[in-house]
């Protein structure tokens, strides 16, 4: 199944063929900030044994794996035959394996660049963060963060094929390879759709995103501020408002999809 068919022709068959089996998982391609660990926790309890695939490893000596140890260790391990959800905040470019496993339904979730940037850069700078510290003293402030390389289109160089690859080119790509390309601002509806997909009930802690509380660290940004992070992060917003544009177009539909099919909690449909 394509999310981008799914969206032109929403049918409950197709849907269906999101299922996961041995060799053929759901591949979560996690970019930071975007609703990703609330979907990610949510996925690993309906799944277990699923995989977290994280280039950051915890603990008393917290330290960062490379990309290149993370997919040949994950390779080596064999364990592609038997998962049916593997999240990963490796980027699509390293995982060349996938080319080989044509039936894995790849996920994604994108969020509004500005308001994924501005979390990103709050949750980078707190003690949550492996490196934190590291962080705030090359980043003492929100201007210096958004106008660095590292930050600017991070969606579109996450989901990349290759550097540099035109973003009209990605959003082919994701059209037609992946199962799903959610949102954050809509992650309700697309969480729905992907456990009805599956036969599972969606709860109500599931719909409940895991979003600290950053009223206290607040950032006003001036309209010209806004401007240039637009400009610099011009793949991303185009990239965001292809689908969110798809998705706000074909939600009375999916919704009436799912008023048929979807399994309420606690309850059969």
């Amino acid at each position: 199944m394509s999310f981008g068919h799914l969206c032109d022709k929403p049918d409950f068959d197709e849907l269906t063929l999101i299922a996961p089996r041995p060799g053929a998982p759901l591949w979560f391609l996690h970019i930071p900030k975007t609703a990703g660990s609330s979907f990610r926790r949510t996925m690993m309890a309906r799944f277990p044994g699923s995989l977290h695939l994280d280039m950051w490893q915890d603990g008393p000596n917290p330290h960062r794996t490379e990309p290149e140890t993370v997919v040949a260790e994950f390779t080596r391990s064999g364990a592609f035959a038997s998962k049916l959800f593997c999240a990963t905040h490796v980027p699509f470019r390293y995982w060349k394996l996938l080319a080989t496993q044509p039936d894995t339904k790849l996920i994604t979730f994108l969020r509004e660049p500005t308001a994924r940037l501005i979390s990103d850069y709050r949750y980078q700078g707190t003690e949550r963060h492996p490196r934190y510290q590291e962080f705030r003293a090359k980043f003492p402030d929100f201007n210096q963060f958004f106008r660095d390389k590292s930050a600017i289109n991070r969606m579109t160089k996450h989901l990349a094929a290759f550097a540099n690859e035109p973003v009209d080119a990605i959003i082919d790509r994701l059209e037609t390879d992946f199962a799903l390309v959610g949102t954050q601002e809509e992650y309700d509806l697309c969480l729905r759709l992907l456990l009805a997909g599956l036969g599972l009930t969606t709860e109500a802690h599931d719909r409940k995103m895991n979003v600290t509380d950053e009223s206290a660290t607040a950032i006003a940004l001036g309209d010209d501020i806004l401007a240039e992070i637009r400009q610099l992060n011009h793949a991303d917003t185009t990239l965001f408002m292809h689908f969110a544009r798809r998705i706000a177009a074909a939600k009375p539909a999916l919704e009436a999809m799912l008023a048929q099919h979807e399994i309420p909690a606690g309850g059969e449909v």
